[in-house]
């Protein structure tokens, strides 16, 4: 699910600062982009402390991510291009990026490929993740360098280095070929032939063990809910909901990759593509537990909640049946 900013007054604010964060030499940000104008400076994340932004991930003018981080003393101390223009206005992009200051370490990666540019600056101090606002779509601290576009999936984790270079590693962020789809056909306008989203787990733990500071994802106020344990960001403006997004599944309940979900994918029982188990299943004692966790290993998977959840199915057709001869 994703959320359209119209480049002019939409994005999503955090005026507190993000809960829990501290300065730190690593981080990781991941999120799902499609751009709806290029040419100039738009915010994908930005953390500012007062009028100075301390982190920020921006496309710039000529079309490239930039990732940029300042120390408590606004002194940039990261600051690395990508490689790749993005002037495609047509599909969606998968973008993410990881750094170790501490260890001269910094990957990016755009649609599985590595794209990392020319460092320009990249010190051994810690970034100022501590700010006073925080913002998705936009600079926090003055609502400028707004996303004109469509973004999903926008994840931080202001604590942890991922090792990209690792394909089990890049593969928890985007999937390792086109039938890893565990968002159940995320995107209509399909981004690409060899890369789809992938669950981060109910609580966004699974790409790097813990929760991360910012997980937004949704429609409307609730991408702005934060499913991470940094605190919600507020919806400024009224983004609308991207219309090429598919109905199947709303919520990254389990990182189940590899595997579809649907029961007339995987036993032959019909049911409605729209309708997802976690929408309507979950209610199901170890049903979701099953489908969701085990699928990672296909030896570990019993059939039997299969004739448990069909038998209660038909047990409430005889029932209504029942009801109505009477």
């Amino acid at each position: 699910m994703a959320v359209t900013l119209d480049g002019t007054s939409e994005y999503y604010l955090r005026s507190d600062g993000l809960k829990s964060a501290a300065d730190a030499k690593v981080g990781t940000f991941a999120c799902w982009f499609r751009r709806a104008a290029i040419g100039s400076i738009q915010t994908l994340f930005s953390i500012s402390q007062g009028a100075s932004e301390r982190f920020s991930v921006t496309l710039d003018a000529a079309n490239l991510v930039q990732v940029a981080g300042s120390n408590s003393a606004g002194v940039s101390i990261l600051a690395y291009p990508a490689d790749v223009a993005i002037t495609n206005l047509t599909n969606y992009h998968h973008l993410v990026t990881s750094w170790d200051l501490a260890n001269a370490e910094f990957h990016l990666y755009l649609d599985r490929v590595e794209a990392r540019g020319t460092v320009v600056t990249q010190t051994d101090a810690n970034i100022d993740y501590t700010g006073t606002t925080a913002a998705a779509g936009a600079r926090s601290h003055d609502a400028a360098r707004l996303w004109n576009g469509d973004i999903a999936e926008v994840f931080f984790d202001p604590t942890t280095f991922v090792d990209l270079s690792d394909s089990d590693e890049l593969g928890k962020f985007v999937s390792q070929d086109n039938s890893s789809n565990s968002q159940g056909e995320f995107l209509k306008s399909e981004p690409g032939v060899q890369y789809k989203p992938v669950g981060y787990g109910h609580d966004a733990s699974f790409a790097t063990g813990a929760r991360p500071s910012v997980f937004l994802h949704g429609y409307g106020p609730a991408f702005g809910q934060n499913k991470g344990i940094g605190g919600s960001f507020n919806m400024v403006g009224t983004p609308a909901n991207d219309s090429d997004l598919s109905p199947y599944r709303h919520h990254a309940k389990w990182p189940t990759p590899g595997l579809r979900w649907f029961m007339s994918e995987r036993s032959g029982f019909l049911y409605p593509r729209g309708d997802t188990f976690v929408e309507k299943r979950e209610g199901i004692p170890g049903y979701g537990q099953r489908m969701g966790q085990d699928e990672l290993d296909d030896t570990t998977r019993e059939e039997q909640p299969h004739t448990d959840f069909l038998s209660m199915i038909f047990q409430d057709r005889e029932d209504d049946k029942e009801e109505k001869d009477r």
